[in-house]
């Protein structure tokens, strides 16, 4: 199985199990290569942990939270350090039951490839979001079904997007359906404004001017 390691520590050809939050040390790595880029910040002190995501419904989806507006901007950007590559035997590791795409490995593994790059470049560029772009609001939902129908609409138009959950919003989803208590945001770069009004509106998700769409207002109608 391949897997991925983050660490702020460049050029190391061998990953050693590390003493960290566990009875036993431990290489901390995961199936999906945009988690193991959130885990090169942290916002706050040890022994505290800031790492806001959750999962879609499906459990394999990784779902960022941003808690308020620009947070991962704010925390992350300027922040570097390497993504590790290890392709491992499945007597090299052990799963995580509190995170589906965690995995512990239990003995060192040589790392034959690197991911170098900026944690916040790193992030949206795995997610489709321009770097060279100002972002725009383009939607928003309190059910979370809609605004994946609306993301997936985007995507088709080749319009890149991703959605913005205001608090707990998404875990809340989970134990009362698909209406959360948080608004969720849909953004897109702000070049990509014109396309995709008309792409919504010609779908019937939207009939107000652009001018209602945009802004930090989360408050239901």
């Amino acid at each position: 199985m391949r897997l991925y390691h983050r660490s702020n520590v460049l050029g190391l050809d061998v990953l050693k199990p590390q003493l960290a939050d566990h009875d036993r040390p431990y290489v901390y790595m995961t199936t999906i290569d945009s988690v193991a880029a959130l885990y090169l910040c942290n916002a706050v002190e040890k022994p505290y942990y800031w790492f806001p995501y959750g999962f879609d419904e499906t459990g394999d989806v990784p779902v960022y939270h941003e808690l308020y507006p620009n947070a991962f901007k704010e925390v992350s950007e300027g922040v570097s350090g390497c993504i590790y590559v290890v392709d491992t035997n499945e007597d090299q590791y052990i799963p995580f039951k509190n995170i589906p795409c965690a995995r512990l490995g239990i003995v060192p593994m040589e790392t034959p490839e690197q991911i170098r790059d900026a944690l916040y470049k790193e992030h949206l560029e795995r997610r489709g979001s321009p770097m060279n772009s100002e972002e725009l609001s383009i939607f928003k939902t309190y059910d979370s079904f809609e605004a994946e129908r609306v993301s997936l609409l985007l995507e088709a138009e080749g319009i890149p997007s991703f959605k913005r959950v205001h608090g707990a919003g998404q875990y809340l989803s989970i134990l009362f359906g698909t209406n959360t208590t948080q608004c969720i945001e849909i953004i897109i770069p702000e070049n990509c404004e014109e396309k995709a009004l008309q792409v919504l509106e010609g779908a019937g998700f939207i009939d107000a001017p652009a001018s209602d769409m945009g802004g930090d207002n989360c408050e239901r109608q």
